[in-house]
């Protein structure tokens, strides 16, 4: 492992930390405390969770020295950015509901989006 593979952040909350990290592709490690950070980090499969200090000592430790596990979760990442949350994925689902929108308005109907939109 590299000196600069993984650094910690100072503040977890701060806007854009967890786009980058994933932007990154680097595995990452946190106690996710807030629930849209949770969901986000489970969903790209590459991150290690912990809940107290032994965990955290042990999840470091386990990230430090297994080679294959910081691949897996780093491609996991990538796959995630790619597929997921890339800006360009992001701005067609935005073009796809405005354009929902408006034909619905210019219908006079409800619209409906399915959940996973």
């Amino acid at each position: 492992m590299k000196k600069n593979d993984n650094a910690p952040s100072i503040d977890e909350t701060q806007s854009g930390t967890l786009a980058r990290v994933i932007a990154l592709n680097k595995p990452f490690i946190t106690t996710a405390p807030m629930e849209g950070l949770t969901a986000q980090a489970i969903e790209s499969e590459g991150v290690l969770l912990f809940t107290t200090k032994d965990m955290l000592k042990k999840q470091v430790i386990r990230l430090a020295c297994d080679e294959r596990l910081r691949f897996e979760l780093g491609e996991n990442l990538k796959k995630y950015l790619e597929n997921i949350v890339a800006w360009k994925k992001v701005a067609n689902q935005y073009v796809e509901t405005y354009n929902l929108a408006r034909d619905a308005k210019k219908k006079g109907i409800k619209i409906e989006l399915p959940l996973e939109f």
